[in-house]
């Protein structure tokens, strides 16, 4: 093995060796001025903003801010004192190019004094990726990967804001538990990927024959959940159950094969200010197997009164 011996003292005695050093830095760097002017940029810098090094030492560091955020930005800078600011920090941060877009950026701060001057220099890096990531991983951990439908966590996160707002608000709001009649049948005759396929179609039957703002989840295997809110009665949510079951009844056809479906749809109809949503869905699949047993496909529950 080599032994690599560092000097002690390593000899930046000029700008130009300075200079050199920082456009190796693989992040964006800007030194700024107590009055906010950019005095100096590396090559990372000028190619993370679409500026030249030129350019950005003609700007002021109000010019890297989208205009919307420049008087908050201007007033955060004049009560800043000095102090060092690290990277990832999770603060709400945008960065304006040169062409005018925007990109998310964390930042780190520290303060500098050459020759009696006091500058900040600024290291930016794009988190466009990384939230992108971010974003993609949460999509992922609430909705239903063969559907794209919201799953059972985010159903029951947004039931439970419908019914904090039903306290406010005193309108209705219903869940539907629809459940495909013998899709058992389907898998066993077609195989299972024929069934992801009617599963597949059947979820967006369901979205697209929902009112507006009204959400449609898939709670595993042939089971969706509605959540209707801001109804104008209980027979409107009756009359969204069979505007579903109307939907789902249109046959199937894939690779030359016609799939019938029917199914079956349970009512709840929050009418307590106790009711829970764990305890308004159980009180919809109650009443869906009610309307299985009865061969009636849509049947409406008692208000989960308390549970």
């Amino acid at each position: 093995m080599r032994v690599v011996e560092i000097p002690s003292e390593i000899p930046l005695r000029h700008t130009e060796d300075w200079e050199r050093v920082l456009d190796v830095v693989p992040a964006a760097v800007l030194i700024v001025d107590s009055r906010g002017a950019i005095v100096y940029a590396n090559e990372e810098a000028a190619l993370l903003t679409g500026y030249t090094r030129d350019e950005l030492t003609r700007c002021d560091v109000e010019d890297l801010v989208p205009e919307d955020r420049r008087s908050a930005h201007a007033q955060w800078r004049s009560g800043w004192r000095g102090e060092c600011r690290p990277m990832g920090t999770e603060l709400d941060i945008e960065c304006r190019r040169a062409d005018g877009t925007n990109f998310p950026a964390d930042v780190s701060l520290a303060p500098i004094t050459l020759a009696d001057a006091t500058y900040v220099v600024a290291t930016l890096r794009d988190e466009t990726e990384r939230r992108r990531s971010e974003d993609e991983l949460l999509r992922r951990a609430l909705h239903d990967p063969l559907t794209g439908l919201p799953n059972r966590v985010l159903f029951l996160d947004r039931l439970h804001h419908a019914l904090e707002r039903r306290g406010r608000e005193g309108q209705p709001v219903a869940v539907l538990y629809v459940d495909l009649d013998g899709f058992k049948d389907v898998n066993d005759t077609w195989g299972h990927a024929t069934g992801d396929e009617v599963l597949q179609v059947v979820g967006r039957r369901l979205a697209a024959t929902v009112r507006p703002g009204d959400t449609v989840a898939r709670f595993g295997g042939d089971e969706f959940l509605i959540l209707c809110e801001r109804l104008t009665s209980e027979k409107e949510a009756a009359d969204v159950a069979q505007r579903l079951l109307d939907a789902i009844s249109v046959p199937v056809d894939l690779h030359a094969e016609t799939v019938d479906l029917s199914a079956s749809v349970g009512i709840a109809v929050a009418g307590h200010p106790s009711d829970t949503s764990t305890g308004l869905v159980d009180a919809a699949d109650q009443a869906m197997y009610q309307a299985k047993r009865t061969g009636g496909r849509i049947a409406t529950g008692p208000s989960p009164l308390g549970s």
